[in-house]
């Protein structure tokens, strides 16, 4: 861990796909599902899943649909992740 002031920042980059795909098995819900309910394909939810692929606005706004989770708060985990990836010099995996 890392702190600036009073903020304590996480060291370790956790993509905010993990949660996504926590949040659907636990719902039942198969990445193709999710890929047909959000209208993405299974490569862009699983690439999501892992970190390859960001979770930008359009997609946030159907995840809300989809799972009833607000936009902001994928924005916001997408934002910490890329935040973290920046400060530890990690880039996204493949």
């Amino acid at each position: 861990m890392t702190t600036k002031g009073k903020r304590v920042y996480s060291d370790w980059p956790i993509p905010p796909g993990e949660g996504l795909q926590e949040e659907a098995e636990f719902r039942g819900i198969s990445p193709q599902e999710m890929a047909t309910l959000c209208g993405e394909s299974v490569e862009n939810i699983e690439a999501v899943y892992r970190g390859a692929l960001e979770i930008a606005p359009d997609l946030a706004e159907k995840l809300e649909k989809v799972l009833g989770i607000g936009a902001y708060i994928w924005l916001g985990l997408e934002a910490d992740y890329q935040e973290t990836l920046l400060r530890t010099g990690e880039s996204r995996p493949e």
